[in-house]
């Protein structure tokens, strides 16, 4: 038989992952204040510090810069461990499977070393080790860890303030002092770490029996339930029979029978209709839409709706027809986004922006916009199929852009999605289309309208694409104006001479947190050949302030300044070349003809 040791040993493996997982818990919620407080003090040191006072003795002013250094290094691991605590590590670290990684250990190593450095030091004025005594102690009493990574933890910082104290300590009986204090508060630190750990798994396990008896209690007023249950259900069954002998029971038990059966057959019939209905939502060539339109042939389809090929009666002319019919509620949603889009095409008149012909409903309930036919390709495809393109050209590109957004800006319109997807290269002038305008704000409309407009921000929906988003986008969606569609432009021009933008972020947590807060790569750093003048403007275009940044018009004049001082032209026919290359780069080309927008 096995020694009550190892009964008591087996049963605290066979409990380990659950306790490690509320260490884990328990680390999380209190690394949540710890972390961001001392991001604060490291950040109060670092500025304080920053200077030496010159007035002080020469030994003051070296102490002064140790300090600087050890909390200017310090900083950014804290602020970096406080993002991962604060912005996904406790959907990770809560989660069983990841109860393994010990993020006290962590925290626990990288505090003890930094009040070991402190203390090393403070030897240049004194032999007080209070730096690393207050770090051991706070760390112990307020991290659970475990065995290993206490004793590494505490090993390290003890080795660094005993080496580094020889060489900054100038007595040695205040070397001695050290030794013996550090030494002293490491090992009582280890017992109040290991303590605090011993105890927590002690509550944890004694709440695992409370909630053991918890259950066989719940267990046994389940079976009491069910008892009760089926007696009531025998109780009920003796009065159905009693019932059921009463003719005039019988007879209304027939007219509901009746009535079940009639509406049933209502429902069966209705939902033939809905299906017959939800086959004949495409469109069969040939029919037409409100008197006017002529549908020749389904050029793509999306969710709730699709885009075809038409035959516009008035012009004579092929357009493109987008159809939508909502027959839901979250359905409703992508309607009003339709029908934004409508308004606010319809609001701008540039050459480089789509044209809306028409917006109607048809007899039977489908919502449909009339939109000329664009020959061309989308900037994506261009950089997806063959790579950076020359800045001169990207220069030229972008100022025509810029100068669509601007004429929507006038309009009081922000697209609010500006990227390489929705910039479209075209064989007519000027040369370019910007498209789908579905979550376009449109400012200073009527009040019912702008109530629309802006509820889609007010639930903390996130618009846009995450790549090309403005800080303001992703903080305050509510506050974005016109200077959010100049930030996504800045990156499309970035993305199109350096095939890249300027952060290194692959997730989409990182990407949010490089446009919040990381400085941007400047553009001369990928690309040798860009002039200073057009490094700076795209900084400046990138500011995390949305007012620092150009409007749109003054973007487009400067980049129409930069391509004049480049002396290289850009014309229809480059844009042709340009398309004619991207749809031979791939083993399947393009239709001749390509969508205006996205297929809803």
């Amino acid at each position: 038989m096995p020694s009550d040791g190892e009964a008591s040993q087996s049963t605290t493996d066979a409990s380990e992952p659950s306790v490690e997982h509320e260490l884990a818990r328990i680390n999380v919620r209190r690394l949540r204040i710890f972390l961001p407080v001392m991001v604060i003090v490291h950040l109060a040191h670092s500025v304080a510090l920053r200077t030496p006072n010159a007035a002080l003795p020469p030994a003051e002013q070296q102490w002064q810069r140790g300090l600087w250094l050890v909390n200017t290094s310090t900083l950014p691991v804290a602020f970096a461990l406080a993002l991962v605590v604060w912005r996904g590590g406790s959907r990770r670290l809560l989660e069983p499977r990841a109860v393994d990684f010990h993020v006290g250990d962590l925290v626990l190593g990288i505090y003890l070393v930094f009040a070991a450095a402190t203390t090393v030091v403070d030897q240049w004025l004194s032999s007080s080790a209070h730096a690393y005594v207050m770090g051991a102690l706070a760390t112990a009493f307020i991290l659970r860890t475990s065995p290993k990574g206490a004793a590494i933890g505490y090993v390290i910082g003890t080795a660094i303030v005993l080496v580094g104290a020889r060489f900054t300590q100038r007595s040695a009986a205040g070397l001695s002092s050290v030794y013996l204090g550090v030494l002293t508060v490491s090992a009582i630190a280890y017992a109040l770490a290991r303590t605090t750990v011993l105890a927590t798994r002690r509550e944890f396990e004694d709440r695992n029996t409370i909630e053991k008896h918890k259950a066989l209690l719940d267990r046994q007023a389940t079976e009491l339930r069910t008892l009760n249950a089926q007696l009531e259900q025998r109780v009920d069954e003796q009065v159905r029979e009693i019932v059921a002998r009463a003719s005039e029971v019988q007879a209304l038990n027939a007219q509901l029978a009746e009535r079940v059966q009639e509406r049933s057959r209502e429902l069966s019939r209705a939902l033939a209709r809905l299906a017959k209905e939800s086959d004949e939502r495409e469109l069969p060539e040939g029919s037409v839409l409100g008197g006017r339109v002529v549908i020749l042939s389904l050029l793509g389809r999306g969710g709730m709706g699709a885009v075809y090929l038409g035959l516009d009666r008035v012009s004579g002319q092929r357009v493109a027809v987008k159809v939508m019919q909502a027959a839901s509620a979250q359905e409703l949603e992508e309607l009003q986004r339709f029908l934004r889009e409508a308004e606010a095409t319809s609001r701008v008149t540039h050459p480089a922006i789509v044209k809306s012909l028409a917006v109607d409903v048809s007899d039977d309930g489908r919502f449909y916009q009339i939109l000329e036919l664009i020959d061309g390709v989308t900037l994506a495809s261009v950089i997806d199929r063959r790579g950076p393109m020359l800045w001169t050209i990207a220069v030229r590109l972008i100022a025509l852009v810029a100068d669509a957004l601007a004429a929507a800006h006038a309009a009081n319109i922000v697209h609010r999605d500006i990227k390489p997807e929705n910039i479209m290269l075209t064989r007519a002038e000027p040369g370019v289309k910007v498209l789908d305008f579905g979550i376009a704000r449109v400012h200073n409309v009527a009040e019912s309208q702008d109530t629309i407009a802006t509820n889609q921000t007010r639930s903390g929906v996130l618009l846009g694409t995450p790549r090309y988003m403005a800080p303001e986008q992703i903080v305050d969606p509510a506050q974005v104006n016109n200077r959010a569609d100049v930030y996504a432009l800045a990156l499309v021009l970035y993305v199109c001479v350096a095939g890249r933008t300027p952060f290194d972020a692959t997730t989409v947590g990182d990407v949010f947190a490089a446009h919040a807060m990381a400085e941007p790569a400047r553009l001369d750093v990928h690309v040798k050949s860009v002039p200073t003048a057009l490094t700076e403007l795209v900084q400046r275009c990138l500011a995390k302030s949305a007012s620092d940044r150009p409007s749109a018009a003054e973007l487009r004049d400067a980049l129409e300044v930069i391509a004049s001082a480049s002396g290289t032209a850009a014309d229809s026919n480059t844009w042709a070349e340009l398309i004619d290359a991207t749809r031979a780069a791939t083993v399947t080309p393009e239709s001749t003809v390509t969508l205006v927008g996205q297929v809803v």
